[in-house]
């Protein structure tokens, strides 16, 4: 959804910066910049790896998802264009659905933040309910 539906990947890295100082480290922002594409697990175990700390990718993973629905609530901008297809494709009833690798809780603040969260009669969590997520859904 990033770049599709919210200009997120800013609230993203600020959301990696915050997590990984609270670790003593410098530079999560740049860190996610370098990693992108991957899922949070997948950065906070090269994190782990690169910065050598005590935490599990869990607990990481966990607290950057924390520091994001944060940053979001401040607000992002939902893409005009993006928007304005999911109003036409609700108005002709066209059943709508979306899979994302983000877990359920973040799919569907985004989703409630951009005002389309009721246009989607299924919604997928590659983190929650499917065996494997990205880079091999």
């Amino acid at each position: 959804m990033d770049g599709t539906l919210l200009d997120s990947e800013l609230l993203k890295a600020l959301a990696w910066k915050q997590t990984l100082e609270e670790y003593g480290i410098n530079g999560g922002d740049e860190f996610y910049r370098r990693n992108l594409g991957n899922t949070s697990i997948e950065i906070a175990n090269r994190a782990l790896k690169a910065f050598s700390f005590l935490a599990s990718p869990e607990e990481i993973s966990s607290k950057k998802e924390e520091n994001y629905l944060k940053l979001l609530k401040k607000g992002t901008e939902p893409i005009n264009s993006t928007v304005s297809f999911l109003k036409l494709m609700a108005r002709e009833k066209t059943k709508i659905g979306l899979a994302s690798s983000e877990s359920k809780n973040t799919i569907i603040e985004q989703l409630k933040f951009a005002g389309v969260f009721d246009f989607f009669e299924i919604i997928v969590s590659g983190k929650n309910e499917v065996e494997r997520n990205k880079p091999d859904p």
